[in-house]
């Protein structure tokens, strides 16, 4: 006997419980749609300029439903994601606290004057600028790109 016939006979015999499986599956599909949705998601983008003045700005955003606190961000100059951190930049203790991202917001960071960094490829030399990002209630911390893209 195939499986379909040991379906159709199972619907015979007991159409409710059928039903009950057929509309937990579909509940059970939901509900993973639900949990998919509601994920953190985050997006960076940026607006690099070549004076100093001006400064470099890199935005955060949380593309998610639910608020986001960012404890603790460093920019970092790799030649791939997974290969090890060459050069980093990280704000000062005394600048630091955690930002907060409403739903659906963003944030800014401006590196300017002293903070600021060149992104000619004569200064990048091969190297690709990511942010690490831990944020609270994650065991890990994010890294994404930023530039290039």
């Amino acid at each position: 006997m195939s499986i379909v016939g040991v379906i159709a006979d199972a619907i015979d015999k007991n159409p409710v419980a059928a039903y009950a499986a057929a509309l937990s599956t579909i509940l059970m599909f939901v509900k993973f749609w639900e949990l998919w949705r509601s994920r953190n998601r985050i997006e960076t983008d940026y607006v690099f300029t070549s004076s100093p003045d001006e400064g470099n700005t890199v935005v955060i955003r949380n593309l998610s439903a639910i608020p986001m606190t960012i404890r603790f961000w460093q920019l970092q100059w790799r030649r791939c994601k997974w290969c090890p951190v060459d050069h980093s930049r990280t704000i000062n203790p005394e600048d630091f606290g955690d930002i907060v991202i409403p739903s659906h917001a963003s944030t800014t960071l401006v590196f300017c004057e002293l903070d600021y960094f060149s992104t000619t490829p004569e200064a990048l030399c091969g190297y690709k600028i990511y942010i690490r990002m831990n944020i609270a209630g994650r065991s890990r911390g994010i890294t994404k790109r930023i530039y290039p893209k």
